[in-house]
């Protein structure tokens, strides 16, 4: 989870794309136009299941952005406190179950 850079408060949403092998080309040209733009180069995504993400009473809401419409957030329940140990905890259990994932060839 991150802090809001207005309100220093943290935030209940992770911001994830959502990956399918069959789709894996489109998404990867999306997030690599979206590096250029940002003067980057994407390499993959660490990554974690559906399963993984839906844990502990999160949920995973697709919010397709502009240019994105496989763009996700993880969604932190409304009962847990965002104080940065609760924060913590949550992120250190997607990261134990996280795996890289390389970009499709252009």
């Amino acid at each position: 989870m991150h802090k809001c850079k207005h309100t220093g408060r943290y935030l209940r949403k992770l911001s994830v794309d959502r990956l399918n092998n069959d789709e894996l080309a489109k998404v990867t040209a999306i997030a690599v136009h979206y590096d250029k733009g940002r003067k980057r180069t994407f390499y993959g995504w660490v990554t974690v299941t559906q399963e993984v993400a839906t844990q502990d009473g999160r949920d995973l809401e697709p919010s397709p952005q502009p240019g994105n419409p496989y763009h996700a957030d993880i969604v932190l329940p409304a009962s847990v406190s965002l104080d940065k140990k609760v924060c913590q905890k949550h992120a250190a259990a997607l990261a134990a179950d996280a795996r890289w994932k390389d970009r499709a060839p252009l």
